[in-house]
C-alpha cells in the first residue's frame, strides 16, 4: 500500500468517526403532547408567528390525531394571517379554506369566513 492510499484510508476512517460522533450528539427531542401544545401557546402569546407555525407543523407530524389538532390548525391559519405579508396572507386564506374542508360543521364557521374575507381585502392593491 502506498502513502497516498494509506493517507486516504486514514482520512476516511477519521471522517466517518467524526460523523458518527456528531450524529450521536444530535438528538431529536420529542416533547409530550401537552408540553408541545403549551409551547405553541407561549409562542403565540409572544407574537412569534414563524415559530408558532413551525411548532404547530411539528405537533401535527407527531400527534396527527392529538386532542388539540383542530384548534392548532386554526391557530396556524391565524399565525399566517398575523404575519401580514402578501405570501402569508395567501397561505392563511388557503389554511382557512382547508380548515373548512376538513371540518365542515365547525361551530365558529362565521369567524373563518370573516378571516377569508379579511385576507382578500388585505391583498387588494391601493387605488
Amino acid at each position: 500500500m502506498n502513502k497516498k492510499t494509506g493517507f486516504l484510508l486514514l482520512a476516511l476512517v477519521t471522517l466517518s468517526m467524526g460523523c458518527a460522533q456528531y450524529k450521536m450528539e444530535i438528538q431529536e427531542v420529542v416533547l409530550p403532547e401537552p408540553e408541545l401544545y403549551n409551547l405553541v401557546l407561549e409562542k403565540a402569546a409572544a407574537n412569534e408567528w414563524d415559530n408558532v407555525i413551525a411548532t404547530i407543523d411539528r405537533y401535527e407530524r407527531l400527534y396527527v390525531n392529538g386532542p388539540n389538532i383542530q384548534e392548532l390548525r386554526l391557530k396556524r391559519a391565524d399565525a399566517h394571517f398575523n404575519n401580514s405579508s402578501r405570501k402569508s396572507l395567501i397561505l392563511a386564506k388557503g389554511e382557512y379554506q382547508n380548515f373548512l374542508a376538513l371540518y365542515p360543521r365547525y361551530d365558529k364557521e362565521d369567524y373563518i369566513w370573516l378571516q377569508i374575507a379579511k385576507c382578500s381585502v388585505k391583498q387588494m392593491l391601493p387605488a
